[in-house]
C-alpha cells in the first residue's frame, strides 16, 4: 500500500497544461456565447448636456 504520491516533473506539467488549454478554450466560448446577447449592435448617440460644466484644464 506503498504508492509514491509524487509526481514526475513531465506528468506535472502535462496535467497543468491541459488544465490551462482547457480553461483557455472555455473562456473563449463563454465570452463568445454572452457576447452576442449582451450588446445591442445599435449605435448609441450621446447628447452633452448644455449645463455641464467643461473640464479641458488639467490642474
Amino acid at each position: 500500500m506503498s504508492e509514491n504520491k509524487n509526481l514526475d516533473r513531465k506528468k506535472f506539467l502535462s496535467i497543468v497544461g491541459l488544465g490551462a488549454g482547457i480553461g483557455f478554450l472555455s473562456s473563449l466560448t463563454v465570452v463568445k456565447l454572452f457576447k452576442s446577447k449582451i450588446y445591442n449592435r445599435k449605435n448609441v448617440s450621446v447628447k452633452i448636456h448644455p449645463s455641464a460644466v467643461k473640464r479641458n484644464d488639467k490642474v
